[in-house]
């Protein structure tokens, strides 16, 4: 069977609704989450809202992500994505990192989709 953009989109949707948490990293989390920023001041991981429908196999945010600032200064760079139970699902870099980050200073995150593709 070949992929149509329907299939994409719903692939797109199942991925959007297993991510349940979103997190920042001060480098590059690879295959495993690693660089967290540490969970102090106010940084928390956080729940997205990903209840929108997938168009052209893409799902993304239904509502910005707000994080607060940990209690130590630290370089955000990164966006994690976690399913229930803190399993990685993957991360890609933030268009703009935000070095220095500390509470009571926030992020806000308007765009992380999530994309479904075949192979080539």
């Amino acid at each position: 069977m070949a992929a149509t953009e329907a299939t994409l989109n719903i692939a797109a949707d199942a991925v959007g609704a297993a991510v349940a948490q979103l997190s920042l990293h001060s480098a590059d989390p690879g295959a495993t989450g690693a660089n967290e920023l540490p969970l102090t001041g106010a940084y928390t991981r956080e729940v997205p809202d990903y209840s929108g429908a997938a168009a052209g196999g893409v799902d993304d945010l239904a509502a910005p992500v707000t994080f607060g600032g940990p209690a130590v200064a630290t370089n955000a760079g990164f966006l994690g994505f976690w399913a229930a139970g803190s399993v990685w699902l993957g991360g890609v870099a933030l268009t703009a990192a935000k070095p220095g980050f500390i509470d009571p200073d926030t992020l806000e995150v308007t765009s992380a989709p999530v994309q479904a593709a075949v192979p080539s």
